[in-house]
């Protein structure tokens, strides 16, 4: 506020990220480097209004402390001086390695619908993926593919696949629409519905998957292996 009792233009010193408007600021921490910025004049007793989100460039843990400080100075009135000091204390969960599996039965007959999940676990903010899906069709007739029971409480989302050959299967989703917050936590991204048409082993093989996080990035996880299904035939022998 400007109590001064004169219009006066205010110089800002501040974390970097902290651009005139003070609609919605970011700020950086931990960096050491700092932005200083001169505002347009202010009638006295006017306002300047803003709110601070913050952004860090390096891993941090619950418990940890952030802090840095915003200089306010007049300026044609130096001696007049408001430092405003951030103390940010990180809270939540500590995240773990994303781990991806593949669910599926290891037996099933001939004529058998079977369920096919990929899971995931530890996963932090999920906003899309993409896959490549390796079957083989001639043992595994593929009924169905959705959004897994992790995308249960999202409503705005979008999911899309389709073949690239006979045996592949490129899937898109699900990705969430808008500014929501991602997915967290551990379930199914997707769940898929074969019927088993052939006995033999049967490969299920997710070649390629990308997790991208609500800022863009890509979201490290581990490999996943491919998973075999023997295939039965029902024998009509009795006993």
């Amino acid at each position: 506020e400007n109590k001064l009792g004169v219009s006066q233009a205010f110089v800002i010193e501040c974390p970097d990220d902290f651009p005139i408007g003070f609609d919605s600021v970011t700020i950086k921490t931990m960096t050491g480097e700092k932005t200083t910025y001169t505002t347009p004049k202010i009638a006295p007793g006017e306002k300047l209004n803003y709110k601070v989100s913050v952004k860090i460039d390096s891993w941090i843990s619950p418990g940890d402390l952030m802090s840095s400080q915003i200089i306010i100075q007049a300026k044609d009135f130096n001696s007049w001086q408001i430092i405003i000091p951030l103390k940010v204390e990180v809270t939540g969960k500590e995240a773990g390695f994303t781990k991806l599996e593949i669910s599926a039965p290891i037996d099933v007959d001939v004529g058998d619908e079977i369920e096919v999940f990929l899971t995931v676990k530890d996963i932090i903010d999920l906003n899309a993926m993409k896959a490549r899906l390796i079957f083989q069709p001639s043992k595994l007739e593929l009924l169905s593919i959705m959004p897994g029971d992790l995308y249960a409480d999202k409503k705005n989302i979008i999911f899309a696949w389709h073949r690239t050959s006979n045996s592949e299967i490129d899937i898109a989703g699900p990705v969430i629409l808008g500014n929501a917050s991602g997915v967290y936590g551990e379930g199914a991204l997707l769940k898929l519905r074969f019927k088993a048409i052939l006995d033999g082993d049967a490969i299920l093989d997710f070649s390629s998957i990308k997790l991208i996080d609500s800022e863009g990035e890509e979201i490290e996880h581990n490999t996943i292996n491919s998973r075999v299904i023997s295939i039965w035939k029902i024998s009509n022998d009795s006993p």
